[in-house]
């Protein structure tokens, strides 16, 4: 059983011989089993960062958002300890968002938002978001991004089913002891930069409802960026994203399931390799579609599925395992 993930999967199978032929080929590895999916159909989240000041500019001895000055507060502890109440009860991603970009999606959202109650400092963008200087040099002011004075929240709008798709495959310079060559243009489709910035104003409107407008949300705009494209504009925001947009490493659909015969197909419903006999393939490769939100659930119940497969095949029962 091959549990190797969006990237490993297909480059082990790859590597193997079990792939595009014509790719296999050129690289000078032996084809075992002509199957052109693998590695196709690379799917993910592509993701921006925004930040919400909360409160007036310049940081306050009482903020609103979950600071480090603000974690050195006995009575933050206390309050968590005696009532199980304040910023230390957060799970971290205390805002969510699920919606549709248009009619078409009604019944399979293609929006969300996450949300954290954090002030998002510079480690925090440079560490976690990985951002450059580039970031916090331009978003509001030095206080907005210190570590200490820092206050607000982070909201990332997200776009759950992009049009673009990516690929998986061997590396040139090293076929077999080197990484795979991974392919992905987050925002190389305009309808792609057009429904996150749908999104975005999603967000402002949720904002700026009276139960948000009380804690005084001041989104944060790139001065540059405002000064070139005009703030709030729907072309500042498509250059946005482009400079500061990523993906929120959501790969799938590298090994996916479908029928026998299907172009993109490489494993059947049972997870079999098609072509390669006692060789499955169980994780989040075999997605057909990348799913309407997180990943890392749905690629636990595919491990569950696959047990529940196998114990059915070798007569297996959960009583026996007990």
């Amino acid at each position: 059983i091959l549990s190797a993930g969006a990237y490993e999967s297909p480059h082990l199978l790859l590597k193997s011989g079990v792939g595009p032929a014509h790719d296999l080929e050129s690289a000078g590895v032996e084809v075992r089993v002509d199957l052109p999916g693998v590695g196709q159909h690379l799917q993910d989240h592509p993701i921006i960062g925004l930040k919400y000041r909360l409160g007036p500019p310049g940081g306050v001895w009482f903020p609103k958002s979950i600071t480090k000055l603000w974690l050195t507060f006995p009575s933050l502890l206390w309050s968590y300890l005696w009532a199980g109440k304040g910023a230390l009860s957060s799970s971290g991603c205390d805002v969510g968002f699920f919606g549709a970009s248009n009619s078409s999606h009604t019944r399979r959202p293609d929006l969300q938002m996450h949300g954290m109650v954090t002030a998002g400092d510079t480690s925090f963008f440079t560490d976690f978001l990985n951002y450059d200087s580039s970031f916090t040099d331009q978003i509001g002011e030095l206080s907005d991004v210190h570590a200490l004075w820092a206050q607000g929240m982070l909201i990332a709008p997200t776009l759950l089913h992009a049009v673009t798709e990516g690929s998986v495959s061997l590396n040139p310079r090293s076929v077999r002891a080197g990484p795979p060559l991974i392919r992905y243009e987050a925002f190389g489709h305009e309808e792609d930069v057009d429904r996150l910035i749908e999104c975005i104003r999603r967000m402002q409107t949720i904002m700026a409802q009276p139960a948000m407008a009380a804690h005084e949300p001041v989104l944060l705009y790139a001065r540059d960026l405002a000064q070139e494209f005009g703030l709030d504009s729907d072309q500042y925001w498509a250059e946005y994203i482009k400079r500061f947009g990523f993906v929120v490493y959501h790969p799938t659909g590298t090994c996916r399931m479908g029928r026998a015969g299907e172009p993109t197909a490489v494993v059947d419903s049972s997870l079999r390799v098609f072509g390669v006999r006692g060789l499955r393939v169980a994780d989040a490769s075999i997605m057909p579609d990348i799913v309407s939100g997180n990943t890392q659930v749905p690629s636990a119940a595919i491990g569950v599925q696959m047990a529940a497969i196998l114990r059915k095949e070798h007569g297996i029962s959960v009583d026996h395992l007990g």
